[in-house]
């Protein structure tokens, strides 16, 4: 997020080309959580591609996997953080229910890429001409989530 950035702004697009550009932060209700990104051995040691420490608002992603599991394990971090959020209590069962949500819905993202440009047009308020084209930047020029590749 830039300085000029406020939490309810949209996202701005990552660079053309840029593999770096990666969140550091995340407003979950009214918690925010700060993401750390992880190397190869913090994830050894935890034996995890992420995790999320809810107690702290810490949420840590391995940085060297394949971007799709990138977005598999922001998705299912992001999950277990609206579960403390939330205060859903589905104890032993919340690391099952994280991993089958997070999977499916990136599958479903994947798979159907105009229904969720139309998704997303419709919570910044934006126009999409094309059906599967982008949505387009908002009056402020910020450009609309799902923007960052």
């Amino acid at each position: 997020m830039t300085d000029s950035q406020t939490t309810n702004d949209p996202p701005l697009a990552a660079p053309t080309g840029s593999t770096d550009w990666r969140p550091t932060t995340l407003k979950i209700l009214n918690l925010d959580f700060s993401i750390k990104w992880i190397d190869k051995t913090t994830e050894n040691g935890a034996q995890k591609f992420g995790w999320c420490n809810c107690n702290d608002q810490v949420i840590g992603i391995s940085r060297e996997i394949h971007p799709k599991k990138t977005a598999d394990t922001f998705l299912h971090e992001v999950l277990h953080a609206l579960n403390f959020a939330l205060d859903i209590k589905d104890g032993s069962k919340e690391e099952e229910i994280c991993n089958r949500l997070s999977s499916g819905i990136c599958c479903v993202w994947i798979d159907n890429p105009k229904a969720f440009a139309w998704w997303q047009s419709l919570l910044w308020n934006v126009e999409v001409s094309e059906p599967g084209d982008r949505p387009a930047a908002n009056a402020t020029g910020a450009q609309p989530p799902g923007s960052l590749h």
